[in-house]
């Protein structure tokens, strides 16, 4: 399935971020940063899409790694940074679900990306090749209706997200918005 939502809407993660507080996208990017706040390291982003989170991510000295398929996305991305002067993190164009992750990297972040996954168990695959910690964020299936997008192709709700994890100690993440939520996942 192609999600194409950068050929139709460009940077619109940059432009919800924009918005400061006057948008929920703003609060959830911040709220899922949080585990990382005084950190410093290797980060690997699946589902880095047009590259907002890993501007801020580069901006607080991490060294970023994006995984995304789709190459507007990339070019959002590349767009972006110039904008702002920084320098684009690595990216790899590839399908999240099919992707070979060759080395080890201190975290993992990836914010509604999970529910798009072929197959999600990949990202517990991931989580072998992180040092530290992961953080994944999706939307509340007990929250939000199963229909709420067609691109979801699994909806997740805490129990079943946990059941996905269960061999990984798992800490909840705070969100404002109780359409999402999301966990602070320990490397083993």
């Amino acid at each position: 399935m192609e999600y194409d939502k950068y050929k139709k809407s460009g940077g619109l993660h940059w432009d919800w971020y924009s918005k400061g507080e006057k948008h929920n996208y703003y609060k959830l990017v911040n709220e899922s940063l949080i585990p990382f706040e005084k950190l410093k390291g290797s980060i690997i982003d699946f589902g880095c899409g047009d590259g907002l989170v890993d501007y801020i991510l580069t901006k607080k000295d991490f060294n970023v790694t994006g995984v995304d398929s789709s190459i507007e996305g990339m070019n959002v991305a590349r767009e972006e940074f110039l904008k702002r002067g920084g320098n684009l993190f690595e990216y790899h164009l590839e399908d999240i679900d099919s992707y070979k992750m060759n080395k080890k990297y201190d975290y993992l972040y990836s914010l509604n990306t999970i529910e798009h996954l072929k197959n999600p168990e990949v990202m517990v695959k991931y989580m072998k090749n992180i040092r530290k910690f992961g953080v994944v964020i999706t939307d509340d299936d007990d929250v939000v209706a199963s229909d709420n997008s067609k691109s979801h192709i699994i909806q997740f709700n805490r129990e079943s997200f946990k059941e996905l994890f269960k061999d990984f100690k798992l800490e909840e993440i705070e969100l404002s918005n109780k359409c999402f939520f999301g966990y602070k996942i320990y490397a083993n």
